[in-house]
């Protein structure tokens, strides 16, 4: 009876906080049944419009354990493909070899979506068992594209994938075989380094497909760090070129994945690079990995040297570089100027969950334990500038509701890297498929840039749109840009831009759209949009979860949400893409980054294949997408953001 109040109490609470403490003592007490009234609740709640009442239900099932079974594989047989996603997320959060058997019942089910999901949670219980459920999937000639992506990347994460015979799941040519599809080749690329088949990968270094070149070079760097030869054809010119394009472009991932690989061929010239990124902290590793392999300690010193002296901008980090070739691993600093850094204060383990859960709740930002260095690091000036001495007083600043320090705060944190005519695939989708296919001329187009940043995606969308309105495909349109951070959209209403917002030279056309001006701030020399795109585009201070800011935006016919959603929370993304559905016109696109996707997470929309990338369509009559749930409102809702 106790238990079954808690329960109920679990269900109708909506302070994350408290109910995840309630569902927290429902785990504990381990009920070994549940009554008809719980039942009724639970199932209504999985039902129901309100995501966070459906998110509950399912948090509160995977507490009930054992006890929640029989409910969970009735509701496997339930005609709603939403309810029985969210009861594959259920059994995934209780693990155990049972919930392991309700999954790979679930992996067989008619819905994609839902089979997708059953395998992603099959990852998460993990194990033996887990992996041998994953590899029977890659046997079926004919699974969907987006199934075998969960099996591959499920594999991918249980890490356990090691070079097999013959026609297994995992063998070389089966994992040929999905190189084929544009879905599937990332997750397929990385397998086959871990399986060591290098001569698969090494084609795909030179791809068209810049999403295709970065998973091959993660691939090439993990079989060459498990010991497979150095490829001839790793020298030639042409790799090296596309290798040092992405140390120059590439996220800290892949550009240090380059980097290594750069090393593999003895190669040093890409630390000057490397070496002045913002984020070459995060690239330590892959540094000291390159002068390893480039020869012994007084080989390697020398050349540094002589590229500091080539390359003075660059000297101080590759002279500290050739100081510390030859040491341990664990002896090498943080970051290549650590050890000149004074000393600060600490972000402790208490502290820092407190924080994350403080930049949860305002800006719904994801802060894993790996980032907790990196925020104490941004947010030591902070700490300075507000004279608190320790991490404790300036949290107890945060949560007393300073505005300005709030928003200080979430410009420090936030990743603000971004450029013009970046993602070039998505960009020309935009311009050749879906402006033509969406444009209506009796009203302006409007696009909204969400999570803009500094401007950059905003007016290189508006240079695209002014084309097109050159050609008589728009009459007219309106680009929106929107950030969390007030400090990014001030410097975006400046529209000043330094030569890293722009990464390359900019081609003969493209630079008709810019003129040189003084930076008011700085007093030198930048690059500003032409005063008619600029009259175009509106700037806007928006947290993503907030409802009312969101619902005050306009209708839009695309909107951009490239590299945000990886950043923010499961909750805080279903949100985002709730409100990105109500914000569209019906027909109208959502564009994600080259590393985000909805394919195999419940959702309101249907994906809309282009010739080089993917976007996500709202129905033109504004029913369901593939695999969503309609809420009594009418409007849509997910279970969860990709992970």
């Amino acid at each position: 009876m106790a238990e079954s109040l808690v329960v109920l109490r679990a269900l109708a609470e909506r302070d994350v906080p408290r109910r995840r403490l309630l569902v927290r003592t429902v785990q504990m007490a381990a009920p070994s049944t549940i009554g008809v009234e719980v039942e009724q609740r639970l199932e209504g709640a999985l039902r129901a419009g309100d995501i966070d009442a459906r998110l509950a239900a399912t948090e509160v099932l995977a507490a009930l354990g054992d006890a929640a079974l029989p409910l969970l594989r009735r509701l496997l047989g339930d005609p709603s493909n939403g309810v029985r996603r969210l009861v594959v997320d259920a059994l995934g959060a209780m693990a155990g070899e049972p919930a392991l058997i309700e999954l790979q019942r679930a992996a067989g089910d008619e819905s994609v979506a839902v089979r997708s999901a059953a395998l992603d949670s099959i990852t998460r219980i993990g194990g033996p068992l887990a992996e041998a459920a994953l590899q029977r999937q890659l046997l079926d000639d004919d699974l969907p594209a987006s199934v075998a992506l969960a099996a591959l990347l499920g594999l991918e994460q249980l890490g356990s994938v090691s070079p097999p015979v013959g026609d297994a799941p995992t063998s070389p040519s089966r994992l040929r075989r999905w190189l084929e599809d544009p879905l599937t080749a990332g997750a397929a690329l990385r397998l086959l380094g871990r399986v060591g088949d290098i001569d698969a990968i090494l084609p795909s270094l030179t791809s068209a497909s810049t999403t295709r070149q970065r998973a091959a070079a993660l691939g090439l760097v993990e079989a060459l760090e498990r010991g497979a030869p150095v490829p001839s054809g790793l020298a030639q010119p042409m790799i090296k070129d596309v290798l040092l394009h992405h140390v120059v472009k590439g996220d800290w991932i892949v550009a240090s994945a380059a980097l290594v690989l750069l090393g593999h061929t003895g190669d040093l010239s890409a630390l000057v690079v490397a070496v002045t990124r913002d984020d070459r902290g995060r690239l330590m590793p892959a540094l000291h990995r390159v002068v390893e392999l480039c020869g012994k300690a007084e080989a390697v010193a020398p050349r540094l040297h002589s590229l500091a002296a080539v390359h003075p901008d660059a000297a101080d980090e590759l002279l500290e570089l050739a100081s510390s070739a030859g040491r341990q691993a664990g002896g090498l600093p943080r970051t290549i100027t650590g050890s000149r850094r004074p000393a600060r204060a600490v972000l402790g383990e208490a502290e820092f969950l407190r924080l994350s859960r403080w930049f949860e709740r305002v800006a719904g930002l994801l802060l894993t334990s790996e980032a907790r260095a990196r925020v104490e690091a941004r947010l030591a000036a902070r700490l300075e500038v507000t004279r608190r001495p320790d991490f404790n007083r300036y949290i107890a600043l945060l949560e007393s509701g300073d505005v300005d320090e709030r928003a200080a705060a979430i410009e420090s944190v936030t990743v603000h890297e971004t450029y013009f005519f970046r993602e070039p695939a998505s960009l020309d989708g935009f311009r050749d498929e879906l402006v033509p296919t969406l444009a209506d001329r009796t009203r302006p187009f409007r696009v909204w840039s969400a999570g803009c940043s500094t401007g950059e995606e905003a007016f290189t969308l508006a240079i695209l749109l002014e084309g097109l309105r050159s050609r008589g495909v728009v009459a007219n349109y309106e680009v929106w840009g929107t950030d969390v951070s007030t400090g990014v959209v001030a410097r975006a209403r400046e529209a000043v831009y330094q030569p890293r917002s722009f990464r390359r030279p900019l081609q003969a056309e493209e630079a008709t759209w810019f003129v040189v001006v003084e930076a008011a701030a700085a007093g030198v020399a930048g690059h500003s949009p032409l005063a008619r795109l600029q009259k175009q585009v509106r700037f806007e201070t928006v947290n993503l979860i907030d409802a009312a800011a969101v619902a005050a935006l306009p209708v839009f016919d695309v909107i951009f949400c490239r590299n945000v959603l990886i950043y923010i929370s499961p909750a805080a993304r279903a949100r985002a893409v709730d409100a990105f559905h109500d914000r569209l016109r019906p027909g109208g696109a959502l564009v994600l980054g080259h590393s985000e996707s909805l394919l195999h997470v419940e959702n309101p929309f249907t994906p809309w294949p282009m010739q080089r990338g993917l976007a996500y369509r709202r129905s033109l009559d504004g029913s369901v997408g593939q695999e969503g749930i309609r809420t009594p409102s009418g409007r849509f809702s997910v279970s969860r953001g990709a992970r």
